[in-house]
């Protein structure tokens, strides 16, 4: 269970980073109706850290050294993420009905999904590292 858990956060994560390391390409993120990076360049490089902790944690399950941190960090990587979402869509003011508020608030769900998954695994990882009295 622990392995398909952070295997299928991996693959939502790689994919998200692709679409950052695509942040230049505009026709993308305006079919997707997201917002463009005002500065493309740091849009990049966050997909390209995003995309780094999608091998960590596509790997981490081999290690049960790597499980817990791995998966620490990618929880607080998500929490965060659903909280920039919600924030960008106060900060916007958009209707959730909207097609953007749509997109931002399914962002905001996915993201706070992934980070309760990431949590639980990292506290069952940790109770696998403590030594047995």
């Amino acid at each position: 269970m622990t392995r398909l858990a952070l295997r299928g956060t991996a693959l939502v994560d790689a994919a998200f980073g692709f679409v950052l390391l695509l942040g230049t390409w505009d026709r993308l993120y305006g079919a997707l109706h997201l917002p463009s990076a005002h500065e493309p360049f740091y849009a990049q490089i966050g997909g390209a850290f995003v995309v780094g902790m999608a091998y960590l944690l596509w790997i981490a399950h081999r290690h049960a050294n790597l499980q817990q941190g791995a998966a620490l960090g990618a929880g607080l990587a998500h929490g965060l993420a659903a909280g920039v979402a919600i924030s960008w869509l106060v900060e916007m003011g958009t209707d959730v009905r909207s097609h953007s508020g749509t997109t931002l608030t399914l962002l905001a769900a996915v993201f706070a999904c992934l980070a309760v998954i990431d949590f639980a695994v990292a506290r069952r990882s940790g109770a696998q590292l403590l030594p047995s009295d």
